[in-house]
C-alpha cells in the first residue's frame, strides 16, 4: 500500500488481515504477519488470532497468543475465558 498508494501501514490494516487470515484457518501465516508488523501489535490483533485459534482448535498457537495477551492486558478476564472454553 505504501509503494502504490502512499498509504502508511496502520494497526487497523494489520488487524483486518489477521482477522481474515485467522478465520480462514491461516493461523501460522497470521502469526508471522503479526511478528513482522511495522507497528506494535495490540491486544485487539492478538485477540483476533486467539479467536481463530479457538475456531480451528489450534492450542499450540493459542498458547503463544495467550502469553502475549497476559503481558498486554493481564487483568482482562475475557481472554482467559476464551482459552478455558477451548
Amino acid at each position: 500500500m505504501v509503494n502504490d498508494y502512499s498509504i502508511p501501514h496502520k494497526v487497523g490494516h494489520y488487524g483486518c488481515m489477521v482477522d481474515l487470515m485467522s478465520k480462514a484457518g491461516f493461523l501460522r501465516d497470521a502469526l508471522e504477519l503479526i511478528r513482522s508488523m511495522e507497528v506494535e501489535p495490540n491486544s485487539i490483533i492478538w485477540g483476533a488470532l486467539l479467536g481463530g485459534c479457538k475456531l480451528h482448535g489450534n492450542w499450540e498457537i493459542a498458547q503463544v497468543v495467550v502469553n502475549e495477551l497476559m503481558v498486554l492486558e493481564p487483568n482482562n478476564s475475557g481472554y482467559y475465558n476464551l482459552v478455558v472454553n477451548m
